[in-house]
């Protein structure tokens, strides 16, 4: 089975019909098993950003980086999401049609999940970044951003203990990233190629 990017968008808050609609794709989302391989998941990661594209160009190079991305544009949809799917991280914006991300990061973390937060926002003051930590996030990175620099401050997160999966695997003098797909023997340092990195996560 292949990566999947879920896109999901509540048509208004008040909204039964995109009340129900949303439900019933949680529902397959939650049904739907994460590709295995020698026993370890792939890292699942929420992302809340209400700019369809940049949700777009986010989904992308991350479902390019090996993760699985489901993506909503409110507080209120992705409230729903943690609480029926168990994500490895999540990131999220701060000005959401809906309200402030910030109090969404500051509930999750009075509920006492300790999920990986990356907060991806154009308030760039110091005040900003220091109110994101201190309400409970992990990183703070500002718009406009580096997609490379996004991906590994995300890879930075997973890799902290307790965060996620072990990411690698040791056998002798062979270890292997299983978030870069990637080995190395020594000194010497090797990607797999295209068709072995899509095996791999299938």
């Amino acid at each position: 089975m292949g990566l999947v990017v879920c896109c999901f968008a509540r048509a208004t808050a008040s909204s039964c019909l995109g009340a129900r609609w949303l439900n019933s794709v949680i529902k397959i989302a939650c049904l739907t098993p994460i590709a295995t391989c020698n026993g370890n998941m792939h890292l699942r990661l929420l992302l809340i950003e209400d700019e369809a594209r940049i949700a777009e160009l986010v989904s992308r190079a991350l479902t390019r980086a090996g993760f699985v991305v489901d993506a909503f544009r409110t507080c209120a949809d992705g409230d729903e999401a943690l609480s029926l799917i168990h994500y490895d991280a999540a990131i999220l914006d701060l000005g959401l049609p809906d309200g402030d991300g910030l109090a969404l990061v500051a509930a999750v973390r009075s509920n006492g999940s300790n999920i990986p937060i990356l907060i991806l926002t154009a308030k760039d003051a110091v005040e900003d970044r220091v109110s994101g930590l201190d309400a409970g996030a992990d990183d703070y990175l500002v718009k406009p951003f580096a997609m490379t620099e996004l991906i590994a401050r995300t890879k930075a997160l997973l890799r902290r203990p307790g965060s996620a999966l072990g990411t690698l695997l040791n056998a002798g003098n062979v270890i292997f990233d299983t978030i870069d797909v990637a080995s190395a023997s020594g000194t010497h340092r090797s990607c797999l190629p295209d068709a072995k990195r899509r095996f791999w996560n299938t």
